[in-house]
């Protein structure tokens, strides 16, 4: 049957996001962001102008930058707060050029450490992308500063982590 399906479909049916959101314990409204993100289809404003939707592409955060997808959850100011965080949260030291093929390249793989990783993946791109439209369309509530943001995103890791009984004992040594 494995057979007839790859002869059917053919071998470059494969996705190289696979590993970023396979066995991914993160909220589904997570994993739909960072699946969007990934695929390049979250509605920046970059995005919106080229569809003819918008008539400037500026960033309203951030003056001077074209609101892409890659300054928005990558290079802007809160974005790499976030990530430099929670990443020092989980003692990872190589975040030079972090990017989605950064991602990519450092979820292959398994085990315990790296399902957290996935995890804090799509729970920071979640986070970054709310923060985003709660400050374009006024409503900050949870989402008004760097701290606050990490603590909510190390408080669903914890919480949705502590499900997994084999997680527990990595998550007790995070939040020491």
């Amino acid at each position: 049957m494995t057979k007839v399906y790859n002869a059917i479909i053919g071998e470059s049916s494969a996705v190289d996001w696979y590993h970023v959101l396979c066995h991914n314990i993160a909220r589904p409204r997570a994993k739909v962001i960072l699946w969007l993100a990934i695929q390049n289809r979250l509605p920046t404003k970059q995005r919106l102008y080229k569809l003819g939707m918008l008539q400037q592409q500026i960033c309203e955060l951030y003056d001077g930058e074209d609101e892409s997808l890659d300054h928005l959850l990558f290079l802007c100011p809160q974005a790499v707060g976030i990530w430099t965080a929670m990443l020092h949260w989980m003692d990872i030291k190589d975040t030079n050029n972090l990017n989605f093929n950064w991602i990519k390249r450092k979820t292959k793989g398994k085990g315990i450490r790296m399902g957290i990783l996935k995890v804090v993946i799509a729970e920071v791109v979640y986070s970054i992308w709310m923060y985003i439209n709660h400050n374009i369309f006024g409503n900050m509530g949870l989402y008004s500063n760097t701290y606050s943001i990490v603590r909510n995103i190390q408080d669903v890791i914890v919480y949705r982590g502590w499900m997994k009984p084999t997680y527990r004992e990595h998550l007790v040594n995070l939040l020491m």
